[in-house]
């Protein structure tokens, strides 16, 4: 970590390179396991039951730490932020989900902790600001104002952050795709057998952790995270079942080797990432143009949103994954766990040249559109071009979308036209129905006074 910092720190030295926005996405902190089934016959499954999918303790003060580590980088060090928060230079947002939502708060306590928010304005009367309720009166108003005396906002100084989030129609952090599920059932069913080869060479491992956690359950490509999941889990909260790390490595390979076999093929994870990638160059391009003051965005995720960049940044593939295993080697990531990070760095130079370095876990890493003498630093109209190559174009097509698919490919123009001349050609109908109509009354009411001449009776005289 501090080798990191150093080298970020040469760089803007050495370099002349001025930072000028900052953009994180992380996964949530440690968590209860989101597979309560498999869990029936271990101690703690009451416990599980109510908090299932659930940020814990641990998890809050992960993401703590996270910011704490990024408050030293970004405001002792470089000076980047300011030291008292201002809310002009941060947007966080988070998908609406407790337990990104609770890592997006803790994570900025830990950037902003106690005694950094605002304090009163000066010379406003004390009494001026009490609530409007009933049974706050002259006589007990001390004992509120008593609470408040250091003269922050809030008790020792904490900021109420807002944290923005779209709801359960999130199309950032956690889009829908309904084909998705589609696509990975092909995918599974057509790499199973490939998988299955690999899985059978590791099953005994696989049955004997099962088996220390009293589950009878079978697995395979679409269960074994499930799996991996109760026992990364359970592990974070002390219990080990006796699995060795060489057994917990062979399960963490599995679920890696069975997600990039499936789910996280590169298109796939184009796919899924394509709404962000779109957000995070909006954001630096309306930097550039000096259209937008915030300096800091946090995005508060999951791991099916880190893994698919990790994908398209080339730093975990299936190969490697395999390769490393199976050679006792370290060549790329493994998958994503708690509280991963990826930290998108926007740089200006001497020249008005605006440069991107990428941090994974803290570390800076090759890109694919580096330069020559520096793979670490990319041009970032080089970076721009490398994020437009990895996203969707027909993104809702793909994901079937269909309310909003229409307005991709021009159909929702010629579907309003078709619907303005038929409107027309209805209303004409109605108009001509009408005008018939009144012109046969118009004849029934003048047959009424239409009477037929009586023929003259000639008298004989």
């Amino acid at each position: 970590m501090y080798i990191s910092i150093i080298f970020s720190i040469l760089i803007v030295i050495n370099c002349e390179l001025k930072l000028k926005m900052v953009q994180i996405l992380f996964r949530h902190g440690i968590r209860y396991s989101l597979y309560s089934e498999l869990m029936q016959n271990l101690e703690n499954y009451q416990e599980q039951l109510l908090n299932d999918g659930q940020i814990n303790s641990l998890g809050m003060r992960q993401m703590y730490y996270l910011g704490q580590i990024l408050r030293k980088e970004y405001i002792e060090d470089q000076k980047f932020l300011s030291p008292q928060y201002i809310k002009e230079e941060m947007f966080i947002q988070s998908s609406n989900v407790n337990r990104t939502l609770q890592s997006a708060q803790s994570f900025m306590i830990g950037l902003y902790p106690l005694g950094t928010g605002v304090k009163l304005m000066e010379n406003i009367p004390l009494e001026s600001f009490l609530p409007t309720y009933q049974q706050v009166n002259q006589q007990n108003q001390y004992q509120y104002i008593k609470q408040m005396d250091d003269n922050f906002a809030s008790p020792s100084g904490i900021y109420p952050f807002s944290i923005h989030t779209q709801g359960d129609n999130d199309n950032i952090l956690n889009p829908p795709c309904p084909l998705l599920k589609n696509k990975n059932r092909i995918i599974v069913n057509r790499e199973e057998k490939k998988f299955n080869e690999e899985y059978k060479k590791y099953e005994k491992i696989v049955q004997k952790i099962a088996k220390s956690i009293k589950t009878n359950q079978k697995f395979n490509i679409q269960n074994i995270t499930k799996l991996y999941d109760v026992i990364l889990c359970q592990k974070y909260m002390g219990y080990d079942y006796e699995i060795s790390q060489q057994e917990f490595d062979t399960i963490q390979y599995l679920k890696a080797y069975s997600k990039l076999l499936s789910t996280f093929k590169t298109e796939n994870c184009k796919l899924i990432i394509t709404p962000y990638l779109q957000f995070l160059v909006q954001q630096f391009d309306s930097k550039i143009k000096n259209q937008n003051y915030h300096k800091f965005i946090v995005s508060s995720a999951h791991d099916s949103q880190i893994l698919p960049l990790m994908v398209i940044l080339n730093l975990i593939n299936l190969d490697c994954v395999y390769n490393d295993f199976n050679h006792n080697k370290k060549s790329c990531e493994i998958i994503p766990s708690f509280s991963s990070n990826l930290i998108f760095e926007l740089y200006q130079n001497e020249q008005d040249n605006y440069v991107i370095m990428v941090k994974y876990n803290g570390q800076y890493v090759n890109l694919p559109c580096g330069s020559k003498n520096n793979n670490k630093l990319c041009y970032y109209y080089d970076f721009r071009q490398f994020i437009e190559n990895s996203i969707v174009n027909n993104y809702n097509q793909q994901c079937g979308i269909q309310e909003y698919a229409v307005y991709n490919n021009g159909e929702y123009r010629v579907g309003i036209i078709i619907i303005f001349f038929q409107f027309i050609f209805i209303a004409w109908l109605l108009m001509k129905n009408q005008r018939l109509k009144q012109q046969q009354q118009f004849q029934i009411n003048y047959r009424q006074y239409d009477i037929p001449l009586q023929p003259q009776i000639q008298l004989e005289y």
